[in-house]
């Protein structure tokens, strides 16, 4: 199965950033996101992890994560969830069990 990227998603409208009719996303979506990177030279290892909390084009909430190596293209993975509560909670869990791995905040 090929995995598409997630500027691919968007372009071909899988993903909506602007979903109110005003044409703006509303305030509470436009601060849930967290990019993290996880870099050790001694490993060889450059890796980012994305989350972003966003709506679908049905108005549905995801949880839009991205991961892979530094300077890749990466992978993309859609979590539709019940509400915007429920997705700040699960990007909020994710982001402590990568901060235990190692993963920091991007400066």
């Amino acid at each position: 199965m090929r995995q598409l990227s997630f500027g691919f998603l968007q372009a071909v409208g899988h993903i909506a950033r602007d979903v109110s009719k005003s044409g703006s996303v509303p305030n509470e979506l436009k601060s849930q996101s967290v990019i993290l990177r996880r870099i050790d030279p001694a490993r060889n290892m450059n890796r980012f992890y994305s989350l972003e909390v966003e709506r679908d084009l049905l108005g549905n909430v995801v949880l839009v994560r991205r991961w892979g190596r530094i300077g890749s293209a990466g992978k993309v993975r859609l979590d539709a969830h019940a509400g915007e509560g429920e997705a700040l909670a699960a990007l909020q869990a994710l982001n402590v069990a990568k901060a235990k791995k190692g993963y920091q905040p991007l400066a």
